[in-house]
């Protein structure tokens, strides 16, 4: 369990504060919300599972652009 920081994911719905709660049992699929760990901190990000990499949602869009070309 974690708390959103910041306001990156507003447009998939989870808001500066909620709470995270991950389950390890469900497999992931493309366009999941996924809690993940980078470079030792945890992250929020959006599953691309078609190209192998983890997208950030851009500010006040609905689209997404991929973050720093880390891959899946």
């Amino acid at each position: 369990m974690a708390r959103a920081n910041g306001g990156s994911m507003q447009v998939v719905g989870i808001f500066d504060r909620d709470v995270l709660i991950a389950d390890r049992s469900l497999t992931p699929m493309n366009g999941d919300a996924l809690v993940v760990a980078l470079d030792g901190q945890l992250t929020c990000k959006i599953l691309d599972l078609k190209r192998g990499r983890l997208l950030s949602p851009m500010a006040n869009t609905s689209r997404y652009r991929y973050g720093k070309g880390r891959s899946c």
